[in-house]
């Protein structure tokens, strides 16, 4: 005889409806997005996207914006996809932490110089969103950043604010 009750049994397959108020937040997410998606890719056109073996500075931000807007279109065809958002706080913290320390690393880029910056950028990441020990996130820093720096600055000769 089997000892599962009818409450401990569940289908994997079948799938909860999504409640009215999680659809209609969905599809206003979608909404915002989309029109994030059409500014990036105004913007983008704006500075010039170049051609394919010569892009220019808009091409990755169009990239981007595309990708943005296809997502949008995928959350809005589908806004039932996701009907959980009891715990959105903690799924979104970290990507928001990792979209926050890269808005801060360009703003701050220019006063604080490109290895400085590039090192508490590379901590943050490894350490706090990857949740590395303090060793790795120390060695990793410093080795990603020499990288950075014998690619950008010595090989490239790429014009970036630094100290040193």
């Amino acid at each position: 005889m089997d000892d599962t009750t009818d409450e401990e049994t569940v289908d994997p397959t079948a799938a909860s409806e999504a409640s009215p108020g999680v659809i209609r937040a969905n599809r206003t997410i979608a909404v915002v997005l989309m029109l994030i998606s059409a500014v990036v890719i105004w913007q983008s056109l704006a500075m010039g996207v170049g051609i394919l073996n010569d892009p220019a500075a808009g091409s990755w931000p169009l990239i981007l914006g595309v990708v943005l807007g296809i997502s949008a279109v995928a959350i809005a065809v589908r806004p039932s996809a996701v009907n959980d958002i009891s715990d959105i706080g903690t799924k979104f913290r970290k990507p928001l932490l990792g979209i926050v320390s890269v808005i801060a690393y360009g703003l701050l880029l220019p006063v604080l110089g490109f290895e400085l910056l590039s090192l508490a950028l590379m901590i943050v990441w490894l350490r706090f969103l990857g949740g590395e020990s303090w060793r790795s996130t120390v060695i990793g820093s410093v080795v990603i950043v020499v990288v950075l720096y014998l690619i950008f600055i010595v090989a490239l000769a790429v014009p970036i604010p630094r100290i040193l």
